[in-house]
């Protein structure tokens, strides 16, 4: 797909931008997650750890209101943790790599979901050694989908038609790949005797990973 070199330079913009805003709600879900009285939504809005206000949304834009208010708290000037800016900041450098490799395709969102489920998943096992099942369940789900719709999309665009083979086939041959991997995954998990302690996310996505190469090294 040609994009004018104009409309090219504000994607990767909007993409950073996007990626930053995303890299802000990371921040979130990798705070309240493993917090068994907390959840995404609730509270409604960010509060400081050390004083309980709450955080106006002038001093929540990313990563720019952590830089003017030099990382403290407005009300109390406590410390907040460098990690929050880096996160966003990651996030956004993230995405726009992402677009700048695969651009306006069906693989770009794709991997942006995939990415910043990692990114949260990565940083909330550094804290607590746990990958919450908020995070791994969906994406189980998601890879599979992926896995199973991908070649079938790709075989059309290529010869016009699906045939019933190939329809039939292709869930067959992804969930052969995938079952053992995620049964593997499951059982340790719950030999870990960590409830929440599953990786079978990035098993799922294997199928769409193998699939995946046919699209984007012919776009």
């Amino acid at each position: 797909m040609d994009i004018p070199p104009s409309l090219n330079v504000f994607l990767h913009v909007f993409a950073g931008v996007f990626g930053v805003c995303v890299g802000s709600f990371l921040n979130v879900c990798i705070y309240r997650l493993p917090k068994e009285d907390m959840s995404i939504w609730k509270p409604k809005r960010s509060l400081c750890f050390s004083c309980r206000e709450t955080i106006g949304w002038y001093d929540n834009i990313p990563v720019i209101s952590y830089l003017i208010l030099r990382g403290r708290c407005r009300h109390c000037g406590e410390k907040f943790s460098p990690r929050y800016a880096m996160v966003e900041f990651l996030t956004g450098v993230f995405f726009v790599l992402i677009y700048h490799r695969f651009g306006l395709s069906l693989a770009m969102p794709i991997y942006l979901a995939l990415g910043a489920a990692l990114i949260a998943a990565s940083f909330i096992d550094i804290d607590h050694f746990i990958i919450p099942d908020e995070i791994t369940l969906p994406g189980i789900g998601i890879g599979l989908a992926v896995g199973v719709l991908v070649p079938l999309i790709f075989w059309k665009q290529e010869t016009g038609f699906i045939p019933a083979s190939v329809a039939s086939l292709t869930p067959v041959l992804t969930l052969s790949r995938v079952i053992p991997l995620l049964m593997v995954f499951r059982i340790a998990s719950s030999a870990d005797s960590m409830p929440k302690r599953i990786q079978a996310q990035p098993a799922s996505f294997i199928s769409f990973a193998r699939s995946s190469v046919m699209v984007s090294t012919r776009e």
